[in-house]
């Protein structure tokens, strides 16, 4: 772990998340050594674009550069690795949330027709903003652009179109337990989904089919 991993580490006030954390930073270096074959995991060296998403300092194949994103929420850990811009969003289905608020807030006006006219349902509700925020992060620029800018109204099956500033990207969806997950590529790529978590150190990973 470098000093940035663990100055965010330490910067969690429980300790629960600083697990979570830490387990999830390891998970990432394991992954992405695997993928560099010429270097071990504590040896990879990152850095960050200007909304903070990270990126290899060195790739392992200069002429196919590597890109990740990761996510964690609760006791569940997503990565998303590939050879094109990728975004990868996981949520525990909170049912607490005030859905209709948040919807008004962050969705695209289109967004909330499709909501409504498929029941208002929480699955539903994270299937659209896990789509939404793994585009946002897989674009790169994250939050510091306005939600509303990206439309994941378009869906054939679990697979999702989106638009976002004139790009077309592609969102494929998947419900498991309590999580919804969501990767986002650049429309054209078709990624491969693993699902880890890490409610059992050292648990092998299970492909998504």
């Amino acid at each position: 772990m470098d000093r940035d991993e663990a100055a965010a580490i330490a910067r969690l006030l429980h300790a629960r998340d600083r697990d979570r954390s830490l387990r999830a930073h390891s998970l990432k270096r394991r992954i992405l050594g695997s993928y560099c074959g010429h270097a071990r995991p504590e040896q990879l060296a990152f850095r960050h674009q200007s909304s903070g998403k990270p990126y290899l300092a060195e790739p392992c194949a200069p002429e196919a550069p590597l890109q990740f994103n990761i996510s964690h929420s609760e006791d569940a850990f997503a990565m998303a690795v590939a050879m094109c811009p990728v975004g990868v969003d996981i949520q525990w289905r909170d049912s607490s949330v005030d859905f209709a608020a948040l919807a008004s807030i962050v969705f695209h006006p289109a967004e909330i027709e499709l909501w409504h006219r498929e029941g208002a349902t929480t699955k539903g509700f994270y299937r659209l903003w896990t789509a939404k925020e793994a585009v946002l992060k897989g674009e790169g620029a994250g939050f510091l652009r306005e939600p509303r800018d990206v439309d994941v109204s378009v869906w054939v099956g679990d697979r999702g179109h989106a638009k976002i500033a004139g790009d077309a990207w592609t969102v494929i969806s998947r419900q498991v337990g309590e999580y919804s997950l969501c990767v986002a590529v650049p429309s054209g790529a078709s990624p491969n989904l693993l699902w880890y978590t890490l409610d059992e150190p050292g648990n092998a990973p299970g492909a998504l089919q």
